[in-house]
């Protein structure tokens, strides 16, 4: 049985956050794209019980479907907390003139 520590590093080592957070990110939010994996581990490392369950289940790839879901969430949802800090959605330039 892996550790929490073990999963998470596993995460880390394939990229697994960082590659599925970019795929939510707009042009604008590529400015904060670190600040918005670092806290995406952070709340990872926070589930810590839900993603030793999640390694019980199904190894690494459930803990992969749990945390997917959780970035989904974080990214998507307009109450989650990454969102509201760090306000992702695309914004247009208005041209001046």
């Amino acid at each position: 049985m892996a550790t929490t520590q073990q999963i998470i590093t596993e995460l880390y080592n394939t990229h697994f956050v960082e590659n599925y957070a970019r795929k939510f990110c707009g042009e604008a939010d590529m400015v904060n794209y670190e600040d918005i994996v670092q806290e995406l581990y952070l709340l990872i490392c926070e589930k810590e019980e839900a993603v030793t369950k999640a390694y019980k289940k199904g190894g690494i790839n459930a803990v992969r479907r749990y945390a997917s879901g959780l970035i989904t969430r974080q990214l998507r949802s307009t109450r989650s907390s990454t969102y509201r800090k760090y306000t992702l959605h695309v914004y247009t330039e208005i041209p001046a003139g």
